[in-house]
């Protein structure tokens, strides 16, 4: 039914050659969209119909997020960012399968986010094809999350280097948790 909804509303702003969307702030200055059906904090399938209208060039560094995020959305989020975009280099061709095939190429629909993948996984391959990807105008958000952010304020405002480590603001090789570290201690 939700998806139904989501559906309806994308066709009704096909007639438009853009759309603008509504955000509202709370008292912590958290924003939120108005529309709770069709945005950039909806479910997977919202987030997969959304892309922005005005592109940029990926550059130097965009062809490289937009593989970690494609990772992270395939589910292979566990590991370090060279790790992820060598994931997506090993499986570029079955990457490139669903996109050019994605009914019977279905390796995607079990993705972690398979519809906000598949987007993704598109976007990648005709940045690929295009020759140069460095000139390729992208128009996919790439999304990039804190972790616990709440803890990460206090560990930056107190100079803690072990719930730095925890909440990723000192690098590692590989992402850490703090609510791994929470769990085993409890």
């Amino acid at each position: 039914v939700l998806m139904n909804q989501q559906v309806k509303i994308a066709e009704e702003f096909l007639k438009y050659n853009s759309i603008y969307q509504e955000w509202t702030a709370d008292w912590r200055l958290r924003c939120y969209p108005s529309s709770a059906l069709l945005s950039p904090q909806s479910n997977d399938i919202a987030k997969g119909m959304i892309k922005f209208k005005k592109g940029l060039p990926l550059g130097l560094h965009g062809y490289r997020w937009l593989s970690i995020s494609l990772s992270n959305n395939i589910g292979n989020d566990d590991c370090s960012f060279d790790d992820r975009v060598k994931f997506i280099e090993d499986n570029y061709t079955r990457i490139k399968e669903c996109v050019d095939n994605p009914v019977d190429n279905t390796w995607w629909a079990t993705w972690d986010e398979p519809w906000r993948g598949l987007a993704t996984a598109k976007e990648l391959v005709a940045a690929m094809e295009s020759g140069d990807h460095t000139t390729f105008i992208g128009h996919v958000p790439v999304c990039v999350d804190g972790t616990c952010n709440g803890f990460q304020h206090y560990a930056a405002l107190g100079r803690d280097p072990i719930i730095g480590k925890y909440t990723n603001l000192i690098p590692g090789d590989v992402p850490d948790s703090i609510y791994r570290h929470v769990a085993q201690a409890a």
